[in-house]
């Protein structure tokens, strides 16, 4: 009897397995891991030299408790000459326009006045008496010659002043940008002016000064001393004293961070 159960569980089993399939050669060792590798534990892999596996939260604990802290410091001082030139590139583009502009129109009114120049002509009038001829003369160059020129002179250099005399209050605290954009310019027109009005005057007027060549004359060289008036007050004493508190902070600066960093030497 013992004999046929062996004999049906054999054949059961027999009969489950295919004999075409043969049977896996894949045991619980070799399942997730490939033969042809040595297989290491963890205590191997930590004998041949490689680090052991850490908690990652455990190493940003350990870090942030030994790491030294960071020290800052200030390296600029932020003065009054840095202000100025850190507001250049506030100021509007605009009025950088407006500032080239009012200084162009007052160069084309000084470049105009000379238009309106009237000189006397002495061919022809020897046989006039001296008296006579003096007296027409004074009459002569005290007309203006081109008078719609004068007015379009006239109102170049007055919208060009005015205009100039509107940036200067509206940024006079700004030192740089009024030497660099209204003094400077406004100077070397005015200064071209006056050369171009005695140019004028000495050459094409034969060394005549009709009324409004004396106006002119006047006009040129009143605002060049003015310009230069204002751009060594504005450059050699304004500015300059503006740069000289800015030194003077810088290196008060760099000396207390010198101690600074002795002391923490020494600590």
């Amino acid at each position: 009897m013992s004999r046929d159960n062996a004999s049906s569980t054999s054949k059961q089993v027999s009969g489950a397995i295919s004999p075409g399939k043969p049977l896996s050669s894949r045991t619980t060792s070799t399942r997730f891991q490939d033969p042809n590798l040595p297989s290491h534990t963890p205590s191997q892999n930590h004998d041949h030299g490689q680090p052991p596996q850490h908690n990652p939260n455990q190493i940003h604990k350990n870090s942030s408790l030994s790491r030294p802290a960071l020290h800052h410091r200030r390296t600029t001082v932020q003065t009054r000459y840095i202000s100025m030139l850190l507001a250049l590139d506030a100021i509007p583009t605009f009025h950088n326009f407006l500032a080239s502009f009012f200084t162009w129109l007052l160069l084309a009114g000084y470049l105009v006045f000379p238009a309106t120049f009237s000189s006397f002509q002495k061919r022809g009038l020897d046989d006039m008496e001296a008296g006579a001829r003096n007296e027409l003369e004074k009459k002569i160059l005290g007309t203006v010659k081109n008078v719609s020129l004068l007015y379009v002179a006239a109102f170049c250099c007055g919208v060009g002043v005015a205009g100039s005399t509107w940036l200067w209050w509206k940024h006079r605290k700004n030192y740089v940008w009024v030497i660099q954009r209204l003094l400077v310019p406004c100077l070397m027109n005015s200064i071209a002016g006056l050369l171009s009005t005695l140019v004028n005057v000495y050459s094409a007027r034969d060394g005549q000064y009709s009324v409004t060549a004396k106006a002119t004359l006047g006009v040129t060289g009143a605002f060049s001393v003015v310009g230069a008036a204002l751009f060594l007050l504005y450059n050699y004493v304004a500015l300059s004293s503006v740069k000289r508190k800015h030194r003077h902070e810088v290196r008060d600066l760099e000396k207390s961070l010198g101690g600074e960093d002795v002391l923490r030497g020494r600590g």
